[in-house]
This record gives C-alpha cells, structure tokens and sequence, in this order.
C-alpha cells in the first residue's frame, strides 16, 4: 500500500545514532512502553525547536502553522528491538517535600520501567508541501536539516537527506480510519498524538508552550489518533520484543 499521492511531499531522511525511547503522553513517571515510531506532535515540536535555532521566534511559528495544517507522516526503520528494564531514578516525596531520608533532601530513591528501541535502517518524515509558497518550503528544508532528535531528549537521529518528491514509497504509517489494502500488512497498532485543531494559530502556540500560562488540553489542542504501523511482532521474551517491517 502506498501512502497519499497526489501532492508534492517534503520528505526527510534520518539515521538513529542512539537508542529512541518515546513515552504516550498517558503514561505516568514510573513506567509505560515506548512508541515504536515518533509522533506527528513530536515531528512538529522539532521543528518548532529547530525554528528557534535558525530564525528564532518568527520562524518558529512559521514553522509550527506548517505542522499544525500539514499531513504529517512517518515511515519507520526496516527493524525494531526494543529492550524491557528497569532504571534507578530520583522521584520527588510527597511526605511534605522531604525524603523518607530527610538528609538526601527532597527526592528519594526510586525504580521506573523503562523500553529503549534500538532501530536498524533510516527513520523517514514527510510533510504536504503542495500548497505552500516556496519561501515557506526552503524554510521546513532547512529546519529539517537542523533536526538532531525526536521524542526524549536524547533519542539522536542523523539527518541524511531532505528532498521534495511527488510520490511516496510503501511502508508509511496509516491512520486506522484511513486504511486501506491489505491490513494484514500494517499489523502493530499504537496510539499516536497529533497538534489539535485551533481556529487562531497563536493561541495554539501559546496552549503547547511549556513555558506559557495557559493550557493545553488533551484531546483538542492535543488530540490522540490511532496509527497503524507496517511492523509485525517477529518474536519477543520477558527482555526484549523485536519488530521487522513488512513493506
């Protein structure tokens, strides 16, 4: 199955150097499995990030309007292994803001679960470009280009190439109300975040600024939409579960 044609696509091209490791925004601080690809909400807050980098505010939300009005779409690696562990962490106490040690100060220590995938091959993002002005392309190229992680800080990729084309291959994520062709090929289903809908952009902007007053809320300046992804289950234990993709 091919994804959507009929418009130009801005697609790019990135290596993983690290182990990804993304949460869903439902997941608590002490556990919860990684998602198996980005999502378009953490595509479009790179290049929000990126936009701050390369032209500071102004292009930053250029940026962002491209990513809240333009398909978002994601192409995982070829392989997947992600690793099932548990981490030491400091958790902050609820026992009127001191430890069950008081001389460690106000945090305490603490085990998390956490799932950290390893990918084997490149990691593709594509973005509609068939309706902007060619300022706002050269623009989304360039940030692109400046990019270097997606989900938790600390899931580097590599980007490698950044082309405009007018047809995409096989392999894309699919969202589960757009499926079509054989599903026996889009076989893992994960919940993925997108930016919501919002009748003033800049208002939008200012709900998913972390460091702004007003809020967000989930489900409409931050909806979840469910994806299905070409990968199938090869085989999994207690300790790690591997993904290859089928197209």
């Amino acid at each position: 199955m091919k994804a959507m044609t009929g418009t130009r696509w801005m697609e790019a091209l990135y290596r993983p150097v690290s182990l990804f490791s993304l949460r869903t925004a439902q997941a608590t601080s002490s556990g919860g499995k990684t998602l198996l690809v980005p999502t378009p909400y953490a595509v479009g807050m790179a290049l929000v990030d990126a936009g701050y980098r390369i032209g500071g505010e102004t292009a930053a939300k250029a940026l962002f309007r491209m990513a809240a009005t333009q398909r978002i779409l994601l192409r995982p690696p070829e392989e997947a292994v992600v690793t099932n562990t548990f981490v030491k962490i400091l958790k902050e106490s609820r026992k009127d803001g001191l430890s069950d040690a008081p001389d460690k100060g106000p945090y305490g220590s603490s085990i998390a679960f956490r799932e950290f995938c390893f990918f084997r091959g490149e990691l593709r993002v594509a973005l509609s470009v068939g309706d902007l002005a060619p300022k706002d392309v050269a623009l989304l190229e360039d940030a692109l280009w400046h990019v270097q992680y997606f989900g938790k800080r600390g899931s580097f990729f590599q980007p490698v190439d950044v082309r405009v084309v007018e047809e995409l291959p096989e392999g894309y994520c699919v969202p589960a109300d757009e499926l079509s062709g054989d599903p026996s090929l889009f076989m893992t289903v994960q919940v993925l975040d997108e930016i919501g809908e919002g009748k003033n952009l800049d208002d939008l902007f200012d709900r998913l600024n972390s460091y702004s007053k007003s809020r967000a809320q989930l489900g409409k300046h931050r909806r979840f939409r469910e994806y299905r992804l070409p990968y199938r289950l090869v085989q999994s234990s207690h300790h790690y579960s591997w993904y290859r993709r089928l197209v």
